[in-house]
């Protein structure tokens, strides 16, 4: 289980591991302790009192991932917690980075199919609602059927939910 390899090894592991898990930690407290009435994206206040528990930073943290990429961002903040623990408390782990990068790919492609469907329980994002736009500009410039449209957000939905649950190193036999 604790495999850091040499001294050297051992604290970069560590020191990286740390401020990982405390990033994702701090991105999912600022997230869950969200609030509209916080200084933030589009939103300047004078107002004194900050509902974010971690004061202004959280609040402009928490403001900037539910514009920017919508409440899929959970996702992310969750994945940095599990992979800096895993990396402080020397679990072989391997391509943290790659897996980074799937699961920003997979949120926002899943984000890109809930700005499509238009569902009630989830904010989807500005990055979502531009690639759905795009997508759906480029399929009909070739087509206006909507078999193809369904196809493709189907082929995305797919493409997504497998990246974020290969980031998360969860097999599905």
């Amino acid at each position: 289980m604790f495999k850091y390899g040499s001294i050297r090894l051992f604290f970069i592991k560590f020191i990286l591991g740390v401020i990982l898990t405390g990033f994702g930690l701090i991105s999912i407290g600022s997230l869950l302790t969200y609030s509209v009435n916080d200084p933030g994206f589009k939103t300047l206040t004078n107002n004194s009192e900050i509902y974010n528990f971690f004061g202004i930073y959280g609040a402009y943290l928490s403001s900037y991932t539910l514009i920017l990429i919508g409440s899929l961002s959970y996702l992310t903040a969750i994945f940095l917690a599990i992979e800096g623990t895993k990396l402080f408390l020397g679990v072989r782990n391997g391509y943290v980075f790659i897996k980074f990068l799937l699961n920003i790919l997979g949120v926002i492609a899943l984000s890109t199919i809930l700005s499509k469907l238009s569902l009630s329980f989830g904010h989807t994002g500005l990055i979502g609602d531009f690639l759905n736009v795009v997508i759906l500009k480029f399929i009909y410039s070739f087509t206006s059927s909507i078999f193809v449209e369904y196809l493709i957000l189907i082929l995305l939905f797919v493409i997504g939910l497998f990246l974020i649950l290969f980031s998360f190193s969860i097999r599905i036999n």
